[in-house]
């Protein structure tokens, strides 16, 4: 056992979860049952971030609190957002249906926060597919992520007390699975805390999987493509029709409305 992987893992949240499981399960039940399907989600994903804020925010608290133990997580480090794709086949992480609902919701705010947005995300796309780690498209030329509050729920959801082992799992491509001391407890602390909202969208929106196809990276660029093409309300309609997983509709409409100022980005992440 090298020295990296003599860390302890340790409880991230020792009492647990049951205040804001029971905040989550109270202000879910609360959303009106007369809400659009879209309404309904989006509502979700806010009460969905406001508790993932809370919580990361507590484990951090937690774990710097107590002697000898210290997150590597801090601004500026940026070890984790630097991740294979499953466009070059590698493992990639997912995102909720709620991750891609704050997304569409967070437009503006993605926008003016990130320079260049969609072309980042694109270009992103095109470097995952010769293979290899590639920098979250949000990410600024400082490390800092360009959308921190309202970046996706497993982003915030993930601690590491060692940052020589993130940095070594980075470097070699994440081909052990990425694991640090903290990653089973970060993991089942992310597991423990989706669980309601994942029971929320098998009631609001049973044709949908929470998480299944949903690759970070494609959904990126396709989120950028939209809002640039000015589609995502039309997105947002297609997720009332139950027709967000088929987005061939939805790139159609942007290749001809890209086609018709005069250039085409090829490549589209729903049909990579």
């Amino acid at each position: 056992m090298t020295e990296a992987t003599m860390v302890e893992p340790i409880e991230l949240l020792p009492n647990g979860l049951d205040s804001i499981l029971s905040e989550a399960h109270e202000r879910l039940r609360a959303i009106p049952e007369t809400l659009s399907r879209y309404e309904a989600l989006a509502a979700a994903a806010r009460v969905q971030q406001d508790l993932s804020n809370r919580l990361s925010a507590t484990v951090y608290a937690h774990v710097n609190s107590r002697p000898g133990n210290r997150l590597a997580c801090g601004p500026g480090c940026s070890t984790c957002c630097h991740m294979p794709s499953d466009i070059g086949g590698g493992k990639s992480f997912r995102l909720s249906l709620l991750d891609i609902v704050m997304l569409l919701e967070a437009e503006e705010v993605i926008n003016r926060s990130v320079a260049d947005a969609v072309g980042r995300a694109v270009d992103s796309v095109e470097r995952a597919r010769a293979g290899g780690t590639v920098a979250c498209p949000y990410l600024d030329s400082s490390g800092q992520c360009g959308i921190y509050e309202v970046r996706p729920v497993p982003c915030k959801i993930w601690f590491s007390r060692d940052l020589a082992a993130c940095v070594r799992n980075r470097d070699a491509g994440y081909a052990q699975g990425g694991v640090n001391p903290d990653t089973a407890a970060s993991n089942d602390l992310l597991r423990q805390f989706e669980e309601p909202f994942e029971a929320f969208v098998r009631d609001r929106a049973p044709m949908y999987p929470y998480r299944a196809e949903f690759d970070f990276l494609r959904i990126f660029a396709y989120a950028g493509k939209i809002s640039e093409a000015g589609l995502t309300e039309v997105q947002k309609q297609k997720v009332d029709e139950g027709d967000l997983v088929n987005q061939h509709r939805t790139l159609t409409l942007y290749r001809r409305r890209r086609l018709t100022r005069g250039f085409l980005v090829s490549g589209c992440p729903g049909s990579a």
